[in-house]
């Protein structure tokens, strides 16, 4: 059993990488988080502790939850920090994975267990480049070896690889919403072009001027209530035809993204 942690920033990026790694095989865990192996399950349980976990599906429960993908005896599990500078919390769920592996409260981890570890970020302003050495210099409290942190690279904290991935718009700036968008817009861009007049005309009285990197969040929005209304953003992106398999497929971060994870796995 091969054990990924996935530390992502929020709910868009959970949503996108589930679909990616549906793409590449991955099936979503849906028993009781109580069915887990271990040493998954006691580190779930143990942060799940306050509620009733005999009759909830993991991925019905929103508490601290993450989300739990399987592909022949590969668990990625994955996690929202809330925000890339969440460092507490990557700390805390790292030290938990690394005493879970190492020293399991309740029965060892099956023979030939491995644990590794991806933090994704986006770009945001910076070059993939310069957006690395703010991770390194943000997770020195995480891992030990967090000089190794590089775009695409993986490296070993002790036994255990860990990788850095940095979504990007065109391999330089930019935020997985700017991707997604791009990708609606290759699909349905008479759609997108109404949206964004729609953006425009109604900007003035509604938009939020000084926050341009909600832009992409609205796009999205918007265009996907004609097919999912009243659903949020994670949703859409998740489920909605506006972006379809062929075009995360064809698109490059499917490949840099999948192959990443598994030069991680590889090395567990």
């Amino acid at each position: 059993m091969k054990t990924l942690i996935v530390l992502c920033e929020g709910a868009h990026d959970h949503a996108f990488l589930t679909r990616l790694l549906a793409i590449a095989g991955y099936g979503t865990y849906e028993d009781t988080p109580t069915q887990l192996p271990h040493p998954i399950r006691d580190v779930i349980c143990r942060e799940l502790s306050g509620l009733d976990l005999s009759d909830n599906r993991l991925d019905q429960i929103r508490v601290r939850a993450p989300g739990v993908l399987i592909h022949d005896e590969i668990y990625v599990v994955i996690y929202e920090l809330g925000g890339n500078r969440n460092i507490q919390r990557a700390r805390e769920l790292v030290s938990k994975y690394k005493e879970g592996f190492s020293q399991p409260l309740v029965s060892p981890a099956p023979p030939g267990s491995g644990l590794g570890f991806l933090v994704v970020t986006d770009a945001d302003e910076s070059t993939p480049g310069d957006k690395a050495a703010e991770v390194r210099r943000d997770y020195s409290e995480v891992f030990a070896e967090h000089d190794g942190f590089e775009h695409r690279r993986v490296f070993g904290e002790g036994a255990y690889p860990v990788g850095l991935y940095i979504v990007s718009k065109d391999m330089e700036r930019g935020r997985l919403d700017d991707v997604i968008v791009d990708m609606i817009r290759d699909g349905h861009p008479s759609l997108l072009e109404q949206v964004e007049v729609f953006i425009s005309t109604h900007e003035g009285a509604y938009c939020p001027r000084d926050r341009p990197q909600d832009r992409g969040k609205m796009k999205i929005g918007i265009a996907g209530q004609l097919e999912k209304p009243g659903s949020t953003n994670s949703v859409i992106i998740r489920h909605s035809k506006l972006v379809s398999p062929d075009a995360l497929r064809e698109h490059r971060i499917y490949d840099e993204m999948i192959g990443l994870i598994s030069d991680i796995v590889r090395d567990m």
